[in-house]
């Protein structure tokens, strides 16, 4: 009896580490990349219009909302200065307050200093 509970075990584990489906075709492969993009869009979204709402517009104007990876939110701050203000408003409770009013799951917001371009993510 404990040998059919092994190998049920054994025989589902084996569904779980399947290799993932293969396209065949590019309609196929463009359907997925179609679905992750907007899964992806509809997070990051949401993280935007809040970052637009929450942050202050001094900081806004000055940073870029570079991508989000596992949690992560990726933010370009045009100075040190900038950085650090950041870092120290997400510290006494934005990042709170961004996480309650996004849809994805925000763990973390790191911040690093580099080129943001002319308006930053201002969209006002």
């Amino acid at each position: 009896m404990a040998g059919s509970t092994v190998s049920r075990h054994i025989e589902r584990l084996k569904t779980w580490r399947v290799p993932g489906e293969r396209f065949t075709r590019l309609s196929d492969a463009v359907g997925s990349m179609q679905q992750k993009a907007a899964r992806i869009q509809r997070q990051l979204g949401s993280f935007n219009d809040a970052w637009d709402q929450l942050v202050p517009d001094a900081i806004v104007k000055c940073t870029r909302v570079e991508a989000k990876r596992g949690g992560t939110v990726h933010v370009i701050a045009r100075s040190a200065s900038i950085a650090f203000e950041l870092d120290r408003t997400l510290r006494n409770g934005l990042l709170n307050e961004l996480r309650k009013a996004c849809n994805g799951s925000i763990t973390n917001v790191r911040v690093r200093v580099g080129s943001v371009g002319t308006e930053g993510t201002a969209s006002r």
